[in-house]
């Protein structure tokens, strides 16, 4: 019989014990509970046959043409975009609508976070999950203070340095950064 940390309150468990015996929580040493993981696992299915899907109709779908790359000096020279001085330019898009550089990706919507620690990301999820926002706003405010957890900006530029198979999960980093934090999958698509 092996002995764990509650999840909760932190006392040692038998991990095989259904309940705490100190504070009553259902599978003390899981890191989520049954419910959670199945809840979880129905959502990376529904994440996988969207990707496999993306990426079908990516495929048959024709190849972009940058215009930009394609455009010559004589053929800019009337167009509407061109500065007085004579040299042609490129409309401006947003950040958020501007495409990635290869192999990098786009953080897609507004508040997705993520945690240098796969487990510390899974407490905070499951926080979410339980509709407890005080202790989600609360745990969240302390990780990212302390450097454990950071917060993305829409279209902000990451790179994809490990993946999560089946778990919904991506392991990304900042452009310019070293530190690498685990996301929601969603987060970039």
């Amino acid at each position: 019989m092996a002995l764990k940390p509650c999840r909760e309150c932190r006392k040692e468990v038998s991990t095989q014990a259904k309940t705490c015996p100190q504070c009553g929580v259902p599978h003390p040493t899981s890191q989520l509970d049954p419910g959670t993981k199945q809840a979880l696992g129905c959502l990376a299915l529904i994440i996988v046959v969207v990707v496999i899907g993306q990426m079908g109709s990516e495929s048959s779908a024709p190849p972009a043409t940058n215009n930009a790359q394609t455009a010559t000096p004589s053929a800019a020279r009337g167009s509407s975009t061109r500065k007085r001085s004579g040299n042609p330019t490129v409309p401006k898009q947003s950040s958020a609508t501007r495409a990635a550089p290869p192999g990098a990706h786009r953080i897609n919507g507004d508040h997705w976070f993520g945690c240098m620690d796969r487990d510390e990301f899974g407490r905070l999820v499951n926080y979410a999950v339980q509709n407890d926002q005080e202790a989600f706003s609360q745990a969240l405010t302390r990780a990212v203070y302390n450097g454990t957890c950071t917060l993305f900006q829409n279209g902000e530029t990451v790179y994809l340095t490990d993946t999560g198979i089946f778990s919904g999960v991506v392991k990304v980093r900042k452009r310019g950064e070293t530190t690498e934090y685990w996301t929601n999958m969603e987060a970039i698509p």
